[in-house]
C-alpha cells in the first residue's frame, strides 16, 4: 500500500491504541527504520527525512525555562510566538503569567495547556514536514477541532500528518482509518 502526503492536504490517521498510529509517524520522521521513502526528485533516506521533519509528540516536555526558551524557536519574533500561543488559545494564560519571558516547569501547566505549548511549537516549525501524535488528547473535541484547522491552514504549504484516535475534519484532509 503506497501513502501520499501532499502539502496542502493533511493527513489524518485514525485508530485504537496500538494500531501502530505512533510507529508510522516515527517511521515517516526517519525515527525508525532506515529504509528509504520515494520523494518528488528521489527517495528519502531516514536522516534525511529527520533534517525535513517535525514530530510532535503528545506527552509533550516542559523544559523549566521562559515560554519564549519552551517554544523552540531561538530567532523567532515576540509577533510570531504572540500568534502561535494565539491559534493554540494559550496567549491569555501565558500573559497572565507574565508573557514569554516568563518562567515555567512542567507542573505550572495542565496537561491540556502542556499540549497547546507543544502545538505552538508545531505553529512556529520551519520544517516542509509536520508530524502530529494525538494533537488533541488532552483537549475538548471542539477546542481541538479549532486549534487544528489554524494549525492547518497556517501550514497549507507544508506536508501535515496527524494520528489520533477519533476522527478529526480539516478542509481537504484525507482521513485513513488504521
Amino acid at each position: 500500500m503506497a501513502l501520499c502526503l501532499r502539502p496542502g492536504f493533511p493527513t489524518v490517521l485514525v485508530g485504537t491504541s496500538g494500531s501502530g498510529k505512533s510507529s508510522l509517524l516515527k517511521q515517516i520522521a526517519g525515527w525508525i527504520g532506515e529504509d528509504a521513502f520515494e520523494g518528488t526528485e528521489a527517495g528519502l533516506s531516514a536522516p534525511q527525512r529527520r533534517a525535513l521533519t517535525t514530530l510532535v509528540l503528545h506527552d509533550a516536555a516542559i523544559l523549566d525555562d521562559t515560554v519564549r526558551g519552551n517554544l523552540f524557536d531561538p530567532e523567532g519574533s515576540d509577533t510570531m510566538m504572540w500568534q502561535a500561543l494565539a491559534a493554540v488559545e494559550l496567549d491569555e494564560r501565558i500573559r497572565s503569567a507574565g508573557g514569554l519571558d516568563a518562567w515555567i516547569r512542567q507542573d505550572m501547566l495542565s496537561l491540556g495547556e502542556a499540549q497547546r505549548l507543544n502545538l505552538a511549537r508545531a505553529f512556529l516549525t520551519h520544517t516542509p514536514v509536520v508530524l502530529l501524535d494525538e494533537p488533541t488528547e488532552h483537549l475538548d473535541t471542539a477546542q481541538g477541532q479549532r486549534i487544528l484547522a489554524r494549525l492547518a491552514d497556517h501550514l497549507s504549504n507544508r506536508i501535515v500528518v496527524i494520528s489520533t484516535h477519533r476522527p478529526i475534519w480539516l478542509h481537504d484532509s484525507t482521513i485513513l482509518e488504521l
